[in-house]
């Protein structure tokens, strides 16, 4: 058909199947629930600008080692989100999805005075693992600033993804084959 797409049968929690982290699934979800005609699959993603492959490079072997490719694609913006990075990492991680340093630190603050361990999430009450849920439905909203403020836990940089439910070879525009430099082990 020319279209590939992640089948739920291969990673469906009740057979069992490959671990899949729960941000992964939440942003699934949240592809069925934003964009029409999709089955909340786990996504593709992609960067929305050209990444700069250079240091990607020097981990690969010049001679023996795996092909990679790098694709450029044109995906139909009504068939995708696109996010800032940083944003998402805060998310994978399980954090708390602040605007600001400001907003972080106060978030922070009010989990030490409630006698909590910021940096354990998974033994937070319900209470406030729904609030950290909440707050990642900021990830699509369009005043989230592309560069991160900074600091702990977030990096410093700007880059957006962008992820969609299916690649489609239509889609693909360009690939780039990618060689690497580093001296194969033992020469």
């Amino acid at each position: 058909r020319g279209e590939l797409g992640v089948d739920r049968r291969y990673y469906s929690r009740e057979a069992g199947k490959a671990f899949v982290p729960e941000a992964y699934r939440w942003l699934a979800g949240e592809l069925g629930r934003r964009l029409e005609g999709a089955q909340g699959r786990l996504p593709w993603w992609a960067y929305a600008e050209k990444p700069d492959l250079r240091l990607f490079r020097h981990h690969l072997p010049r001679r023996g080692g795996p092909d990679h490719v790098r694709l450029e694609l044109r995906v139909d913006v009504h068939t995708a989100l696109r996010f800032p990075t940083w944003a998402w990492d805060a998310i994978y991680c399980g954090w708390y999805l602040a605007y600001t340093r400001k907003e972080w630190r106060s978030w922070r603050a009010e989990l030490i005075d409630a006698g909590l361990d910021p940096d354990e999430s998974s033994n937070f009450p319900a209470k406030i693992s729904y609030r950290i849920r909440a707050s990642w439905s900021r990830l699509f909203r369009p005043d989230l600033p592309v560069r991160a403020w900074g600091g702990a836990p977030y990096q410093r940089g700007a880059g957006r993804c962008v992820v969609f439910e299916s690649l489609r070879l239509d889609q693909v525009v360009r690939v780039d084959r990618i060689r690497g430099v580093r001296p194969a082990r033992g020469s």
